[in-house]
């Protein structure tokens, strides 16, 4: 009897050792899982958070980009009436504008006219005062930051390497320029491709790591090339990363100070901005994707970059900026194969879009008609589109396409700054000389209520086409351009 119990017990023993043993794996597998799978983490934020979408502004944390309160610069109320009849008649597949964005998930469409709004709607619930993600206009915004920097002589030239500026980068990346970083010509080649189960971007897949990773200061050193820096275009988030780096370096400051300081003061913006950083602990902030606005302060610094504001941005960086020959032509190489399949379906606008297409650091452009346009774009549509041929901004906020794509959308813009160019080339002939005088010195001609401001020295006057010794061009309030000619 006793031989029996001995085995008895000595098998409870063996029984509770082993549960004991089980729970302790249980209760290391589950203090693991919830250690890795946890917000703090890259593959927590991909479990929990998912696919990106409108609302991580409010996951992140962030800093505030600061405006100054006392010096909002006012936009004009008072458009030109013919561009408001333009754009009150412009259809896109029947719809008017508003109908359009209101049935394409938009959240706001603004569009300025010479500084003055024509347009200005909110949809889903927003309002002027509604806060959005950006998403990838985020770059353009840390393009512009560039251009700030290399005007306070922060930095010397965008041919430098990156290396110069961030240490512990793979010794490839001493043949990489920052010019290359903002144009997507580094060599760095999207993984993007990488899907789980071929639905969602898997948790290591670059799309995640960028955009997920709560310390993308580290994430950064482990970058590799794929390809020899300049040899083709890849858009890739891991770029802005590494630009960014270097802005904190040269600046000693943040993204964000920096931004509100240059940027956000300077032009008078309405609203503070909020820039997402990869986490609490590391606080850098989000440049390829993390930047949220009010879409009235995306109009005023898209009028800012329609007057060529020097005080705040460097009128040849903006032209450097906005188009790059070489990696447009290498774009246009990377875009081939779309347009071809596009012509091939019928849809020949589309082709002609994607063949017009152009890049630049960090901004697109599309160039054709005899004029160039450009624009920053992001995820789900978010659009600041500027037409300096038209003397357009167009601001567009959304939560996603309505089942179109950025093509669509640019190609429409694009279309509708043509529509206000081609109003303003019908107007009535000869130009109105409103006063004409002598000083003493020459003929003086005051030209008044012309379509769009002049840009050479050329004008018809009652048929007769002179060349003027001076000229001088302004607006009046209306929005119509008045110009006084010498001769």
């Amino acid at each position: 009897m006793t031989d029996v119990q001995d085995r008895r017990d000595s098998g409870n023993i063996r029984h509770r050792r082993k549960r004991k043993i089980a729970l302790a794996v249980l209760a290391i597998f589950v203090v693991g899982f919830f250690a890795t799978f946890n917000t703090s983490t890259r593959y927590g934020r991909w479990l929990y958070w998912r696919e990106s979408d409108c609302d991580d502004m409010n996951r992140f944390p962030w800093r505030t980009v600061a405006n100054d309160p006392v010096s909002i610069t006012a936009l004009g109320t008072k458009p030109d009436p013919r561009v408001m009849q333009v754009v009150a008649d412009f259809r896109i597949d029947g719809q008017s504008i508003r109908e359009f964005a209101a049935s394409h998930e938009s959240t706001a469409m603004i569009i300025l006219h010479n500084g003055h709004i024509v347009f200005e709607e909110y949809f889903q619930g927003h309002n002027r005062d509604s806060l959005q993600s950006s998403f990838s206009c985020t770059k353009s915004v840390v393009s512009l930051l560039v251009g700030i920097a290399l005007a306070d002589g922060l930095i010397g030239s965008v041919e430098e390497p990156i290396s110069k500026f961030v240490d512990g980068l793979d010794p490839a990346f001493e043949s990489v320029s920052i010019r290359q970083l903002l144009t997507m010509t580094s060599g760095l080649s999207s993984q993007d491709d990488k899907k789980l189960f071929d639905v969602v971007p898997a948790p290591w897949s670059d799309e995640v790591k960028a955009y997920y990773d709560p310390n993308c200061r580290r994430l950064a050193r482990t970058f590799q090339l794929d390809y020899d820096p300049g040899e083709r275009f890849e858009y890739h988030d891991y770029s802005p990363i590494l630009v960014g780096m270097m802005l904190e370096q040269v600046t000693g400051r943040s993204l964000t100070d920096y931004l509100s300081d240059k940027l956000w003061r300077p032009a008078g913006m309405e609203y503070p901005a909020r820039w997402s950083l990869d986490s609490a602990r590391h606080g850098f902030e989000k440049p390829e994707a993390g930047l949220h606005v009010r879409a009235i302060d995306f109009a005023r610094l898209g009028r800012l970059l329609l007057n060529a504001n020097q005080a705040v941005v460097s009128q040849d960086w903006l032209q450097a900026a906005t188009v790059d020959t070489e990696t447009s032509q290498l774009l246009q190489k990377r875009l081939a194969g779309s347009a071809q399949r596009a012509f091939e379906r019928g849809n020949e606008a589309r082709a002609t879009h994607i063949r017009s297409m152009r890049y630049g650091y960090y901004w697109w452009g599309v160039q054709r008609a005899g004029r160039y346009d450009y624009y920053a774009n992001g995820h789900f549509g978010q659009f600041l589109y500027v037409s300096p041929s038209a003397r357009l901004v167009i601001v567009r906020h959304g939560v996603g396409h309505g089942g179109l794509d950025d093509w669509d959308f640019a190609n429409q813009f694009f279309e509708l700054a043509s529509a206000v160019i081609a109003a303003a080339a019908n107007e009535t002939k000869p130009t109105h000389v409103s006063e004409a005088y002598y000083d003493g010195y020459s003929t003086i001609a005051i030209i008044s209520c012309l379509p769009l401001c002049p840009e050479n020295d050329r004008v018809c006057i009652d048929g007769l086409d002179l060349t003027a010794t001076s000229w001088q061009a302004c607006v009046c309030e209306s929005g119509c351009h008045h110009a006084l000619f010498r001769f």
